[in-house]
């Protein structure tokens, strides 16, 4: 099967670009789902909205193309970003890593898949 070309909401104040959010359709698990890979927003420009902004227009493409569910991936160290997901109603996916025991350390995954029905 061809891989799905990225695709880009771009944010711009005049000829600024301020953010941005990168998604792709993917096949996870037998089923299509809109997979955000990235969503960046100015330093000068963040808490004005527009990360939510964002994600509010991503969600209305996967529900206007009827998939399922959302997913993106988030840095565990990124607890910010974690909240912020949360918040949009993002549950953790049951294909996320688990904790797993190294030399009777119980060790945190690096990343956690994360998930939302539409």
């Amino acid at each position: 099967m061809l891989e799905q070309p990225t695709r880009y909401i771009l944010l711009q104040r005049g000829n600024l670009l301020v953010a941005f959010l990168s998604m792709q359709l993917v096949d996870e698990e037998g089923g299509f789902v809109l997979y955000c890979y990235e969503v960046q927003v100015d330093d000068s420009h963040q808490g004005q909205g527009l990360g939510k902004w964002l994600m509010d227009a991503f969600h209305l493409l996967a529900q206007h193309h009827r998939l399922a569910r959302t997913m993106l991936t988030c840095f565990s160290c990124n607890t910010r970003a974690l909240a912020f997901y949360k918040a949009l109603g993002y549950e953790l996916d049951s294909t996320s890593p688990e904790p797993r025991r190294l030399r009777n350390k119980l060790m945190q995954p690096d990343y956690q898949i994360l998930t939302r029905v539409c």
